[in-house]
């Protein structure tokens, strides 16, 4: 794993400057601190910082090139299936100096163009270019586990691994895209879909941009395929599904470095875990965060169970009240607001972990792919979704109309916006009302939360936006299976801008290569392909999962309740951080900035400072935005 960045100007011709790939690769030494490198020839420039992790020696440094010269990559991912493709790249004759899978990508683009992205099993990003064709080639993997971002000047193009990498750049404007803001007060992190700057894009998963003759053009190289696994018997399906993760956990353990894997105790990591050890020559790490003092969240005895039963070399980590350095380190690799509570204990583990291993397997995915939530939950689905898309809109209108004129105490009161939201959601259109229980902060809070002409004139239209964004996924779904088509939203929304983005950045932080076995694309599809009905039933969530685990783990990890990986923010709130909030979330600085109502955040931080509600998921996200803002535009970087 590593981190990447580039420029091409395409469009004056003028010579990159050898500073700027220097400065932005340095941005972002921390994903690859083993070494860093580039490449400039007149209007091209590569940056890469390597994470050692295939092909240890110097033959395995980035940039990288072909025989002659002629093709160059700077790329961050793993491809697993690159020592089959390299011998029948060898067959073709194509020579190779590393046995890197790096390498590997370029003498397959030099066989098959961009329909090289095809044959790739793997997480990837890259930037790679064609000197004779002049060609600039960005790529991202099909799922999106690994981030690519780009943006475009009046001299050309630029790209990177994070964001901050453009803040080196001279013409970069910090301009804040509010609509980007809103959807992250509704799910507390930025979609795939904008950036919380205006003029940076994200390359969306299963896509690829060209830069040639003058222009800029994406494509879409991959889309999950409808595979209908329906008329199979649930035996022939739990029995695919076990040679599916056999095979890709086998796959995901090949490094030349020290491998573990996150064990939490719940039920997908536990199955990483069980799989992986059996697969392992040596002796699997595992590791673990541990809430002592808070026992309501603390799952250590099951880690201690699994890493028992499979041998493990078991490392615990006690996360301690270090709230305000973690938080201003997290808030910085995040590049963007991220207020997922979760990255917290991701950061213990990573901080410790990078000290004994480069690579981590996750079991994240599992919960987009088999119905882990409590939103896939079919009773809590919308039966009475009858209202038209015209209807509902104009009736959110006149909601969101009278929500501005209303006081704030109805939004004080928790038990009456969870009843609003159940009444809404008994008439809304079923993509409305699962996107309302996606979000963690209900969009019904929102006009009380933000400055009321601040709203009026940046955020009007945010809202449409926010659901047009999750609608287009929920409706691309074709299948008639209803739980499958949340599911397929959840992948491609959700679970790219949350999950992933969380354990890139948090992994990349530490140099540490975090990889998601569950993410394989040909799981995906199969999975997806399994019958709603198999998913969740009469065991609760992730049935089939738990079904197809019953030779490899005991009934107390298989049937246990999901327990989800948080952190008792509130408590934290509670023992050290009064002053911290109070300095970040004052009466002063909210009036300043303009953007929040400094009523409704003095009124939420009493409360629950006094124990009058849990208002922390909202506390923590206004205070992250804060100190994002003084981190990112108030500061000089």
């Amino acid at each position: 794993m590593c981190g990447i960045c580039g420029a091409y100007n395409f469009l004056t011709g003028k010579p990159v400057e050898s500073e700027l790939i220097t400065e932005m690769t340095r941005t972002l030494i921390h994903r690859g601190p083993d070494g860093e490198g580039s490449y400039i020839k007149d209007s091209v420039g590569l940056g890469h910082c390597r994470l050692s992790v295939i092909d240890l020696s110097e033959a395995g440094k980035q940039p990288m090139s072909n025989e002659d010269g002629t093709i160059w990559i700077t790329y961050n991912g793993e491809i697993y299936n690159y020592s089959e493709l390299r011998r029948t790249l060898l067959q073709k004759g194509h020579v190779f100096r590393s046995y890197s899978d790096t390498e590997t990508i370029i003498h397959l683009y030099e066989e098959f163009g961009v329909d090289c992205l095809g044959y790739l099993e793997g997480m990837f990003a890259f930037g790679l270019w064609d000197a004779k064709r002049r060609r600039l080639f960005l790529a991202r993997d099909r799922i999106g586990i690994k981030p690519l971002c780009y943006y475009q000047d009046r001299s050309g193009i630029y790209f990177a691994s994070e964001l901050k990498a453009f803040l080196r750049i001279p013409s970069f404007s910090k301009t804040i895209d509010y609509h980007a803001l809103y959807y992250y007060m509704l799910s507390l992190t930025v979609p795939t879909s904008s950036c919380i700057f205006k003029d940076v894009k994200k390359l969306e998963p299963g896509c690829f941009l060209v830069v040639e003759g003058g222009s800029v053009k994406k494509h879409k190289y991959w889309e999950i395929s409808d595979i209908d696994n329906s008329l199979q018997s649930e035996e022939q399906i739990i029995g695919g599904l076990k040679d599916h993760l056999c095979r890709v956990v086998r796959s995901h353990l090949i490094s030349d470095v020290p491998t573990g894997a996150l064990l939490s105790g719940g039920l997908d990591s536990s199955s990483i875990v069980a799989l992986a050890a059996r697969n392992k020559s040596d002796r699997l790490e595992t590791f673990s965060v541990t809430f002592k003092d808070v026992p309501a969240v603390d799952e250590s005895g099951y880690a201690g169970m699994i890493a028992q039963r499979y041998n493990t070399i078991h490392n615990e980590y006690h996360v301690r009240y270090d709230f305000v350095d973690s938080l201003n380190r997290i808030i910085w690799h995040c590049d963007e607001p991220f207020a997922i509570s979760s990255a917290f204990a991701l950061f213990y583990i990573f901080r410790s972990a990078t000290k004994k291993v480069k690579v981590i397997l996750s079991g994240d995915g599992a919960d987009e792919l088999f119905a882990g939530y409590i939103r896939h939950n079919k009773r809590l689905l919308n039966p009475l979704s009858f209202v038209g898309r015209g209807s509902f809109k104009r009736f959110l209108q006149v909601y969101m109309s009278l929500c501005r004129g209303a006081t704030k105490h109805l939004f004080l009161n928790n038990e009456a916006i969870k009843w609003i939201r159940r009444l809404i959601n008994i008439f809304s259109p079923d993509d409305a009302c699962y996107f309302d229980k996606v979000c963690y902060t209900s969009p019904y809070y929102l006009p009380a939360i933000f400055n009321a002409e601040f709203y009026n004139e940046n955020l009007l239209t945010a809202h449409e936006e926010a659901l047009s964004y999750f609608s287009e996924h929920y409706a691309a779904w074709q299948n008639s299976d209803d739980l499958n088509r949340r599911l397929f939203t959840d992948v491609k929304t959700t679970l790219v801008d949350e999950m992933l983005a969380k354990l890139d950045k948090i992994s990349m932080a530490f140099g540490v290569e975090a990889r998601v076995p569950f993410l394989d694309h040909r799981l995906v599809e199969f999975a997806l392909g399994i019958p709603g009905r198999l998913k969740y039933g009469e065991m609760g969530e992730k049935q089939i999962l738990r079904k197809a685990m019953e030779d490899y783990l005991p009934r107390e990890i298989l049937y246990r309740k999901k327990h989800g990986f948080n952190v008792p923010l509130g408590d934290w709130f509670a023992k050290d951080m009064v002053s911290f909030v109070n300095e970040y979330l004052s009466d002063s600085r909210i009036k300043g900035e303009g953007i929040f109502n400094p009523l409704f955040i003095e009124s939420i931080v009493n409360r629950q400072l006094s124990g009058a509600g849990d208002y922390s998921t909202i506390i923590f996200e206004v205070l992250v935005w804060e100190m994002w803002y003084e981190k990112f535009m108030d500061s000089s970087i």
